[in-house]
This record gives C-alpha cells, sequence and structure tokens, in this order.
C-alpha cells in the first residue's frame, strides 16, 4: 500500500490542511444559512396553519442558528489558528531556502 501512495498520499502540507478547513467552514456557513431562509419561506406561505407547524418549523430554526454559530466559531478558531500555521509555513519554507 505503501508503494501505490495510500498511506502516504495524505495532507501535503498545513496550508493543504487550512484551505480544507475554510471549505468545511464555508459550506457550513450556507447550509445553515439555506435551513434559516428555506424555514422562514416555509412559514411564511403556510401562516394559515402556523400554529400547527411551529413544531415542525421550530427545530429546523434551531439547526440553522446552531450550524451558523458553529461556523462563526470556526472561522474564528480557524483565524487564531491560521495566523499560527501561516507563520510556521513561511518559516519552514525560510528554513529551507536558507540550506
Amino acid at each position: 500500500m505503501i508503494k501505490k501512495g495510500f498511506l502516504t498520499s495524505g495532507l501535503k502540507s498545513k496550508s493543504d490542511f487550512l484551505h480544507h478547513y475554510t471549505t468545511i467552514e464555508r459550506v457550513i456557513l450556507f447550509l445553515g444559512i439555506l435551513i434559516l431562509v428555506s424555514s422562514l419561506i416555509f412559514m411564511i406561505l403556510n401562516l394559515e396553519n402556523a400554529d400547527t407547524l411551529v413544531t415542525i418549523w421550530f427545530p429546523f430554526m434551531i439547526a440553522g442558528v446552531v450550524l451558523v454559530f458553529m461556523s462563526l466559531v470556526m472561522k474564528f478558531s480557524y483565524d487564531k489558528a491560521g495566523t499560527k500555521m501561516k507563520d510556521r509555513v513561511l518559516h519552514d519554507k525560510f528554513q529551507k531556502n536558507m540550506l
């Protein structure tokens, strides 16, 4: 398996990890926004049955808010960790160039 590259073909560098991390964060954000907007549109279109639909609508609103909040937490942690990891990557490149 090592000859085929299955075990050694992971992420090539730390910057690849950061790229995937930001992509995942954006997907979670857009999914949360999509859930929130579609839930609001659903409730507006079915306003005459709002009393009975709240039990269905409320969990979707909670899920949308949680996904948006989770993506924001990921973004803030990425900003803190990302600058440190970018500095490390630049430092590693600098050290390789010095050798």
